[in-house]
């Protein structure tokens, strides 16, 4: 398996947590605003709210060294 896909799926895992529903576009065939993303996420400001929140996510690890369960991230 590819270093990029174990990237894309531990961040996903992320997002989903913090609460985002997210989609992922594959190979960054994704796009959004002209800009070519591998993953979307998008949570609800409020549970009342009808304005959300965006995040667009492009992972790169080609040159760098990634070991399973080095890469932490946190969303808020």
């Amino acid at each position: 398996m590819s270093k990029g896909i174990e990237f894309e799926r531990e961040l996903r895992n992320v997002l989903e947590a913090a609460g985002y529903s997210v989609m992922r576009g594959a190979g960054s065939k994704g796009e959004a605003f002209g800009m070519a993303v591998d993953l979307i996420a998008t949570r609800q400001t409020g549970r009342n709210s009808k304005n959300a929140y965006m995040v667009l996510v492009q992972c790169k690890v080609k040159g760098r060294k990634h070991r399973k369960g080095v890469m932490k991230a946190s969303i808020t």
